[in-house]
């Protein structure tokens, strides 16, 4: 870890990488974001060489926003190190504090307590991050809701709740402006997200799987379409039916 910490102030230092000098906080935050994607292919993959490296470059690039930061003036890295420890020794008082927990519920909700005390937000939704991919962002909006008893007895509510927006969406197509049905659509969107988050399904994650089976099919597709000598954009819409369901008719 040293070594990797003086690598860095190598690279910033006078004489350093031209590259490395010019960086700064916009933009290694962009290349931590890339980077933590790549991570979590590796890890849906369970590619253990593919996580061990993007680990490291995870671990590289929150080490520089941390030199950068020491550059600045702003703090140090042993500050953002005694702050955490700090925080997970408060947060679980069931092993560092004597506090006796009877179950995970009570252990989470400890955790919230704790979280909104040393916030000091009034609101119980006001610490999901902007920047989170938007379905996530709504379960766990949804999520925290729930806990304190915002929501559907059961899920046939939820489905009423999406016929009830499908049916919003269908008459705001008819001279609706592009702003209202755009509203609709996320209106449905949202509602998706909340059956989703009933079944104790992560609507990221189950987007990501069928996302990827749409992509493998496609590419099934293109791959009989070039074995076949012609261009893709030269088949026709009923060829590119058929083709989509001899191939799902293959894979089941």
């Amino acid at each position: 870890m040293e070594r990797l910490i003086k690598i860095i102030s190598t690279l910033r230092a006078p004489g350093g990488c031209a590259w490395d000098k010019k960086q700064n906080k916009a933009s290694i935050a962009q290349y931590l974001l890339d980077e933590v994607h790549e991570l979590l292919d590796a890890l849906a993959a369970d590619n253990i060489l593919g996580e061990r490296e993007e680990l490291g470059d995870v671990l590289f690039l929150l080490l520089f926003l941390a030199h950068l930061a020491h550059e600045r003036g702003d703090y140090h890295l042993d500050e953002v190190i005694t702050e955490v420890k700090a925080k997970m020794e408060r947060r679980h008082p069931h092993i560092f504090g004597g506090i006796k927990v009877a179950n995970v519920e009570e252990i989470k909700a400890n955790w919230r307590a704790i979280k909104a005390k040393e916030k000091g937000s009034s609101s119980l939704l006001g610490s999901i991050p902007r920047s989170l991919p938007q379905l996530r962002r709504a379960q766990k909006a949804q999520t925290k809701a729930a806990e304190i008893g915002f929501d559907w007895d059961n899920i046939s509510g939820v489905f009423a709740k999406l016929e009830e927006e499908i049916a919003e969406l269908h008459a705001s197509l008819d001279g609706g402006s592009r702003k209202e049905i755009a509203e609709e659509v996320g209106d449905v969107l949202f509602t998706v997200v909340n059956i989703s988050r009933f079944l104790g399904i992560d609507a990221e994650d189950s987007l990501r799987t069928s996302t990827e089976k749409f992509l493998t099919r496609f590419q099934k597709m293109e791959a009989v379409i070039n074995e076949s000598g012609m261009p893709i954009t030269g088949v026709d819409a009923e060829m590119l039916d058929r083709l989509w369901e001899k191939i799902k008719e293959s894979e089941n």
